[in-house]
């Protein structure tokens, strides 16, 4: 199908590469050194390895010595958890949000079966969480506290520098992680000004190619590795490098950190035009707050199955995706919508939209005349 035949609304999933991204890969993939050997091949990979390490330490204005290269988003936070929990002796408490990802919340659970102790903080769509539930749970046991900068699901903002300073200010010694992978390229992000000591960044949602992440670990925090080699990465993340996509990441935050402000306000009217559409249907329950991320809106229809919505869109060439798990997984916790406080048939029946600067007005109309057959 020509780009021209289809809608994409399911950037939150993944992106389509960008030239920048896919000139840097096909370069990188011609310079064929481990950036580990000593010879000339070597110190020309090495280099174009360093070179994407400073375009991400730019993007969120950290030193280069900070950036960890990993292969993911979720590798990036399996090693701030589990390395954090290795490294820390004294220590046996980790906090995290209701409503984190997968790769946060499954390590934890893990973790749990080890012996630590797993606090869960309500949050609500807007943002909001139980402040007092933090200040109560953080003590001095408390290893690590991770809070996502931008849910993945409904686009809820979390205002990060704000936990950071509540927990410093109970405990300076406990670590805080930002999942930042759906907020990375698309809003400012500074470690400096959050206070972070850990953030997971992930290349295919900001227009890179998959198999690139990247952890920001701020000097002096003490994480351990948490698979073992060669020592890459300042022995923090053995294996050779994956070069070709690792340079794709850069080149893809270096035009996303450029084109942030207008991307945001473009993307923001657009999702408008959507929202507002899909308010005219008494049957459409907005499960994302108005005001949230403009690069995520999910809904559900009442008395509809998000399979058979999801099937009907993609019959008219539009892609988007299902907002929850399913039922079936309940038994493993409720799903995250579910956590958010959302009535558990709108959450099993839930879709995303999730956009990028790429989409247009003109898509919006286009799923809104495709939604008025599909959606009463």
């Amino acid at each position: 199908m020509q780009k021209t035949d289809y809608i994409y609304f399911d950037n939150a999933a993944t992106t389509e590469p960008c030239e920048a991204a896919v000139s840097s890969f096909l370069k990188a993939a011609t310079c064929f050194g481990n950036p580990s050997s000593a010879h000339f091949l070597g110190r020309e990979a090495a280099a174009l390895l360093e070179t994407a390490r400073e375009q991400l330490a730019s993007a969120i204005g950290a030193d280069n010595s900070e950036i960890v290269f990993t292969s993911s988003g979720t590798e990036a936070n399996n090693l701030a958890i589990q390395g954090v929990c290795e490294a820390n002796s004294s220590a046996n408490e980790i906090i995290i949000s209701a409503v984190e990802h997968p790769s946060v919340f499954r390590v934890c659970r893990i973790l749990r079966k080890k012996g630590w102790h797993i606090t869960k903080i309500d949050c609500s769509l807007d943002g909001s969480f139980d402040e007092k539930a933090l200040k109560e749970a953080v003590s001095d046991r408390t290893a690590l506290v991770s809070f996502m900068t931008v849910n993945n699901e409904t686009g809820t903002v979390f205002p990060i520098s704000e936990i950071t300073s509540t927990v410093k200010s109970i405990n300076p010694h406990t670590l805080v992680h930002t999942d930042a992978v759906q907020a990375f390229g698309k809003t400012e992000l500074s470690v400096r000004a959050s206070g972070v000591d850990l953030m997971s960044l992930s290349a295919h949602k900001i227009h890179g190619l998959k198999g690139a992440g990247a952890l920001y670990v701020k000097k002096g925090t003490p994480v351990y590795p948490i698979q073992f080699g060669g020592d890459q990465e300042s022995g923090m993340r053995s294996g050779t490098e994956a070069l070709p996509a690792i340079c794709a990441f850069g080149a893809a935050a270096e035009i996303a950190v450029k084109n942030i402000r207008h991307s945001y306000d473009d993307t923001k009217k657009m999702r408008q035009i959507i929202l507002t559409g899909l308010r005219k249907f008494e049957n459409v329950v907005i499960n994302s707050a108005p005001d949230n991320f403009p690069y995520i809106l999910n809904f559900s229809v009442k008395g509809k199955n998000a399979d058979e919505i999801l099937r009907a869109f993609s019959d008219c060439g539009i892609c988007i995706s299902k907002g929850a798990a399913c039922k079936a997984n309940h038994a493993h916790g409720p799903s995250m919508l579910m956590s958010f406080g959302i009535d558990t048939d709108l959450a099993d029946n839930a879709l995303r939209l999730s956009f990028c600067e790429n989409n247009t007005p003109e898509e919006a109309e286009r799923f809104l005349r495709a939604a008025s057959d599909i959606i009463p």
